[in-house]
């Protein structure tokens, strides 16, 4: 555990490919009713400009290492998981960490990324299985729990540049995320 409270964990397994989560207590379970669908803006909004570089930069210097960054959530965490070889894994590690904690949350950026919200509501809505989860879990709970992990229609697009960068503020913080 670091000093700000980062816990970080490795274990060697030998493996070119290294494989490092960045799992952070964020969650759609801490979303209320003034951020509903926010962690699924957020989970959209993975690799857009940081404090430190531009999205153009962030991809072709992924890009140039091998590397894969993918964003996923829970009810629990957000859940950011980068791949790429092992001896490149400290440089990539600094653009994941400046996507995770800095963000900067460039107004337009964020407009143009509701695009990438629809297209991802519309194949979530083609798989019943997940469309049915999603229903149940709503049903089986109350409070954050009950919250879903994708955005309602009408919420699309209406999560500002201010609500992203509140919403990391206040949950994206070192003592509650892990890289391993």
């Amino acid at each position: 555990k670091l000093p700000n409270g980062l816990v970080v964990t490795s274990l060697e397994n030998y493996s070119p490919v290294a494989r490092i989560a960045i799992v952070v207590k964020g969650g759609a379970r801490y979303e209320d009713s003034s951020n509903f669908g926010v962690t699924h803006a957020l989970r959209n909004a993975a690799g857009l400009t940081t404090e430190n570089s531009t999205t153009f930069g962030i991809t072709k210097n992924l890009e140039h290492l091998g590397a894969n960054l993918t964003a996923s959530t829970t009810r629990d965490h957000l859940v950011y998981v980068l791949e790429c070889n092992r001896d490149d894994a400290a440089k990539a590690l600094k653009y994941a960490t400046d996507i995770v904690f800095f963000p900067a949350f460039k107004p337009w950026e964020v407009s143009d990324a509701a695009g990438r919200v629809k297209l991802d509501l519309a194949k979530f809505r083609q798989k019943q299985e997940a469309v049915l989860l999603e229903a149940l879990h709503q049903a089986a709970f109350r409070g954050g729990l009950a919250n879903s992990l994708f955005l309602q229609d009408f919420l699309v697009g209406k999560h500002s540049h201010k609500k992203l960068a509140e919403y990391v503020k206040n949950h994206v913080t070192a003592p509650r995320a892990v890289i391993s």
